[in-house]
């Protein structure tokens, strides 16, 4: 049995069938496609406009909160944390200190020049200490005799033995 619209079997024009050789299937007299569109970007601008009234509300709001917030303590100001002026503390004193001792060791292990123009030059710590701690010859350095003592007397008129103090340059 067929399925009639108007339950006539002999009229075709209310029958749910597309004529053959139309190309369109039965189903498709009954979307409206144009409609479904319209509906679409409806429902997309009305979307899209809501989005925009309410950013600029949100834009408002904050304009508006902003301008009801109380002012800001002296406290708060006082408080507030600012860099001091230079010089500031060592962001990584561990690194720097390793870079200045590796600059001290290197000058105190090494020849060089510290003003070649002034000729100042740097030497080895080692080496300086053997120089300097070499004793010096008796021969070649008189030894100067001991000065005499004076006798000055003190406030009280009482005689105290003082001594002369040796010539500048004297090693005692």
């Amino acid at each position: 049995m067929t399925d009639h619209k108007h339950g006539d079997s002999a009229d075709t024009a209310g029958s749910d069938s597309a004529p053959p050789g139309s190309g369109r299937a039965p189903i498709d007299s009954e979307i409206d496609v144009r409609r479904a569109i319209e509906v679409g970007l409806w429902l997309g601008g009305t979307t899209i406009g809501a989005l925009v009234v309410g950013y600029f509300i949100y834009l408002g709001l904050s304009k508006w909160t902003t301008g009801q917030d109380p002012a800001v303590s002296p406290l708060a100001e006082v408080t507030r944390k600012v860099a001091p002026p230079a010089p500031n503390l060592q962001v990584a004193p561990e690194k720097e200190l390793a870079a200045m001792r590796a600059v001290e060791h290197e000058r105190l292990t090494t020849w060089g020049w510290t003003d070649k123009a002034a000729g100042f030059a740097h030497m080895p710590i080692e080496a300086a200490i053997d120089r300097l701690a070499v004793p010096e010859p008796a021969a070649a350095v008189p030894q100067p005799a001991a000065p005499p003592a004076e006798v000055v007397p003190d406030a009280h008129g009482t005689p105290a033995v003082e001594a002369v103090p040796a010539h500048e340059g004297s090693a005692h």
